[in-house]
């Protein structure tokens, strides 16, 4: 699950080709007995799903912002990745998904995206919960 939330992430290739090999490995123990591999399982439903990346913009602790993590932390949908892009640029060099991610009017936003395309910015939490959701 790691390497799978560390391609969505980065979007490096390099971890879902090592993630590849680990379920080519247990491929067999996946067939024959797959409840003894439940966290193997839940990433294989994670790689065969689109997951969601939400990049979180704002600063931690301001009311706008907490509103927007409480919304993404209590979507149904837990196939995601979640970035925070705020004014110290703190994961700047770790992923692409949070480059020209910023609040928009000093205001906390959201963003969700696939495949690191990302849909216009919410600022409302219960429109947010919908795009996670839906």
């Amino acid at each position: 699950m790691n390497l799978l939330r560390l391609a969505s992430f980065t979007g490096e290739t390099r971890y879902l080709e090592a993630a590849e090999r680990i379920f080519s490995a247990f491929s067999a123990y996946l067939e024959r007995a797959p409840i003894a591999l439940p966290r193997l399982l839940c990433a294989l439903d994670y790689k065969s799903d689109l997951p969601r990346e939400v990049v979180l913009s704002g600063e931690l602790g301001q009311p706008g912002f907490e509103s927007l993590r409480d919304a993404v932390f209590s979507a149904q949908r837990l196939n995601r990745v979640v970035a925070l892009a705020d004014a110290r640029r703190s994961l700047a060099g770790l992923s692409p998904l949070v480059e020209a991610r910023e609040p928009k009017d000093d205001r906390a936003v959201a963003y969700v995206c696939e495949n690191f395309a990302c849909r216009r910015p919410i600022a409302d939490p219960a429109e947010l919960l919908a795009a996670l959701d839906g």
